[in-house]
């Protein structure tokens, strides 16, 4: 098929989703599908880093260099002019965002009647979970109508199947994809030999977002002793990322009374991460607060990055988490800094965790880019093939 995905992208590794987006799309192409994507860069190298990844595969960019916020109106246009002209059978149109889905209701004719379309639903595709009561009849109304327009849906978490299934009654053919992980690399984090008096290394990684709770890893570290350190590669890149980030770290530091138990790394390259940050953890976390999109609407990224590796995984007890890793793996928690110290302890002084690691390791054997690409094709050949 050729896959058009509408969504412009700011082409580096520093995010979450081009990092996704670019993995997954790749993978795809591999089996025989041509993927047509847009958006901007600026910094060159990043830019060549995207290029090496993507290599021979038939992944088209339509790309300038400069802020997406100067071309993303011209750049739109020329993507969206490039897909309504090409009339070639077994075109895929997908939309990950809720305003661009609902550009649907005008680009549909335009697009041919053999174009298909597939919604896929991340944090925000169900957003009258996330509105204020006076918004949220309107917005489910306008959900249901992206389902109408749309010829297949792609979940990418179990815990949203539970939602899809609670909230709605009718919606197109779907299948579940969680998030690919690189398991022979991440398979390279192994944690430094366990003694009782430690020093035991907690480790996060990720970003600062209001909403994934970070402030209660610092909570957590002030509940526990002098052996345990916190080490967190994340925040945003550039100076100025850079600066906000150390900014947010420091005022929490001071806060918790942690100085000289925090080591800030800023963000680190994701093809660095596992010898640079991941390697000689302790103890790997997954925080985040109590609310619908932490608890039901993500993916994280981080979760099966962590499952692959060596190291033991503290992660907060939610739908969006326990769908996937299952009992007895990761040490799971409640969303508060007691809690969340609690299980730091258990999995950094639990000296038996070898079978934990192992069966969380056999979770993510499942979830790797080939098999996510793999599951992918068969449902857009079996599903969506004109």
């Amino acid at each position: 098929m050729r896959i058009y995905l509408y969504q412009p992208l700011d082409f580096h590794f520093h995010s979450g989703v081009v990092l996704s987006v670019i993995h997954e799309y790749v993978h795809l192409a591999r089996l025989g599908h041509e993927i047509f994507l847009y958006g901007t860069y600026e910094d060159e190298a990043a830019f060549r880093e995207i290029g090496d990844y993507i290599g021979t595969a038939k992944v088209h960019l339509l790309v300038r260099k400069g802020p997406l916020a100067r071309w993303r109106g011209r750049l739109k246009v020329r993507f969206l002019w490039s897909a309504i002209r090409d009339r070639a059978p077994g075109k895929l149109f997908v939309t990950r965002h809720f305003s661009k889905a609902l550009d649907l209701q005008w680009l549909k004719p335009l697009l041919g009647r053999s174009c298909r379309f597939v919604y896929e639903a991340h944090e925000d595709a169900f957003p009258h979970l996330l509105a204020s009561p006076p918004a949220r009849e309107l917005l489910k109304k306008k959900t249901e109508k992206i389902f109408r327009l749309n010829d297949g849906l792609l979940l990418n978490n179990f815990s949203q199947e539970m939602i899809l299934q609670q909230e709605f009654t009718h919606y197109p053919p779907r299948i579940n994809l969680p998030n690919g992980v690189d398991l022979d690399g991440f398979a390279k984090a192994v944690p430094p030999p366990w003694r009782a008096e430690g020093p035991f290394v907690v480790t996060y990684v990720g970003q600062f977002t209001a909403w994934k709770n970070c402030e209660m890893l610092f909570a957590a570290l002030a509940r526990l002793d002098a052996r345990f350190t916190l080490r967190i590669a994340g925040g945003k890149g550039g100076a100025q990322g850079f600066a906000a980030s150390q900014a947010y770290v420091t005022r929490l530091v001071e806060q918790y009374g942690l100085a000289g138990r925090v080591d800030f790394r800023g963000f680190v390259q994701p093809r660095v991460l596992v010898e640079e940050v991941l390697k000689g953890s302790s103890v790997l976390t997954l925080p985040m607060g109590d609310n619908m999109r932490a608890r039901y609407l993500t993916s994280p990224l981080k979760l099966f990055e962590a499952m692959a590796t060596g190291i033991p995984l503290v992660a907060v007890d939610f739908p969006s988490v326990n769908l996937v890793i299952g009992p007895e793996t990761a040490f799971l928690c409640q969303p508060n800094p007691d809690d969340f110290a609690r299980a730091i302890r258990e999995a950094a002084l639990e000296e038996e965790r070898t079978a934990r690691i192992q069966r969380m390791n056999a979770i993510a054997q499942q979830f790797t880019h080939t098999r996510r690409a793999e599951r992918y094709h068969r449902w857009l050949t079996e599903t969506l093939s004109p």
